[in-house]
């Protein structure tokens, strides 16, 4: 985790030596024991402390290039042991011998970042990372517990884990020996529970924001993440996850069932399809490709929210809306009840408060208003009424 520093220092010596720390050029006049100074070529100061039998002992800080420090705290015969503060580093992730392990690498010299926040904070046992660290690079900052155990050259998580994405909570869990243990659990930006994933058996459930359950599954080695695979969705047939992406396949369940269109079968001849987005999800039957490989919707139609209120209820015949139709409002009340013929409002229509009063209600003739409209006020009685003939009022 730290050689190129233990390459600048192992090697400090009582003559002019030239070392090479993380491709710069440094130089160094010291003595075995006692006080040591790094250097660059241009004679810029990288690195002060103490030096006992040629190796660091004692309290050390690295700088930048423009005196601003990089890391400081202390060695134990050549190893950094006890309290250290980091404000200058690179950081990353191992996962390796089914452990996961943190991995802090800094340099002395360079020039100091000014577009991030760096900062981390704890203490070393002879090389490795324990007890409690915080480690902030950029927006993201942790919380974690280490016990002492190196993983090729990081440290091996054991204990609680918290991450927090612009101060906010975004997962937490706990390790054991490098292994998440437990249940973990990762948020939205609001704080909302976003999933929980049990790993003692692997299974993880994904919420909507709004608390109604999202989707089932079983997690990969990542708490709170699911890699490529299919998992029943509460409010759709099936949804397929991959990549951080939800896709709709409407054909069959995780047992390899097909699925029926919601409400009426499919008409013969025709086959279910459908599409989920991030707000909504569609199923409709269609017709085999036509010469211009254009598949119409014929039958039933469906148009959800992700949180299974229904948005648009339907039939189409031929590619248009045929029949009676429904619309309803974003919490799942009634909000227009209209007919179709051929793709055009003929009939009946209605439309609704989000309180469920009649609002209008009269008739349309290829999709134009024609004979008398009623409109209402919110205590259901009649406000006014109006004349329409093909559309123009009388």
């Amino acid at each position: 985790m730290f050689a190129a520093l233990a390459l600048v220092l192992v090697a400090g010596c009582a003559t002019s030596t030239r070392f090479d720390l993380g491709g710069q050029s440094l130089w160094t006049h010291c003595p075995r024991d006692g006080m040591c100074e790094v250097r660059s070529r241009s004679g810029l100061l990288l690195a002060r402390g103490a030096l006992r039998n040629g190796v660091p002992d004692g309290a050390w800080k690295l700088l930048a290039t423009d005196g601003t420090p990089v890391a400081e705290g202390t060695f134990s015969d050549g190893k950094m042991n006890g309290p250290w503060e980091f404000y200058r580093f690179g950081r990353s992730d191992l996962y390796a011998s089914h452990k996961r392990a943190l991995c802090l690498r800094f340099y002395a010299g360079g020039k100091a970042r000014t577009k991030e926040t760096e900062h981390a904070k704890g203490s070393f046992d002879h090389g490795a990372m324990t007890g409690k660290w915080v480690v902030a690079h950029g927006d993201t900052r942790i919380e974690a517990s280490f016990g002492g155990e190196r993983l090729h050259e990081c440290s091996v998580y054991d204990g609680a884990f918290r991450k927090f994405s612009h101060d906010v909570l975004v997962r937490e869990g706990t390790y054991d020996d490098g292994a998440a243990t437990g249940t973990w659990k990762t948020y939205y930006a609001s704080g909302a529970l976003k999933s929980r994933t049990d790993m003692a058996d692997s299974t993880v459930v994904w919420l909507f924001e709004n608390g109604v359950v999202k989707a089932r599954g079983k997690a990969t080695a990542i708490p709170g993440s699911i890699a490529d695979g299919l998992f029943w969705h509460e409010t759709l047939p099936l949804a397929h996850h991959s990549r951080g992406e939800w896709s709709y396949k409407p054909h069959q369940k995780l047992d390899g069932t097909e699925v029926p269109a919601w409400g009426k079968p499919c008409p013969k001849g025709t086959e279910l399809s459908g599409s989920l987005n991030a707000h909504d999800v569609e199923q409709w039957c269609q017709l085999p490709p036509d010469d211009e490989g254009v598949h119409k919707k014929e039958g039933p139609y469906r148009l959800w929210s992700l949180t299974g209120n229904p948005i648009l209820v339907g039939q189409y015949a031929d590619g248009e809306r045929d029949g009676h139709w429904l619309h309803y409002w974003p919490g799942g009340a009634l909000w227009e009840d209209a007919h179709y013929e051929h793709g055009k409002r003929s009939g009946s229509f209605e439309s609704f408060t989000t309180d469920g009063v009649l609002a209008k209600k009269g008739q349309y003739v290829d999709d134009e208003k024609d004979g008398e409209w009623l409109y209402y006020n919110s205590n259901g009685q009649v406000e006014r009424k109006e004349h329409f003939d093909h559309g123009k009022k009388r």
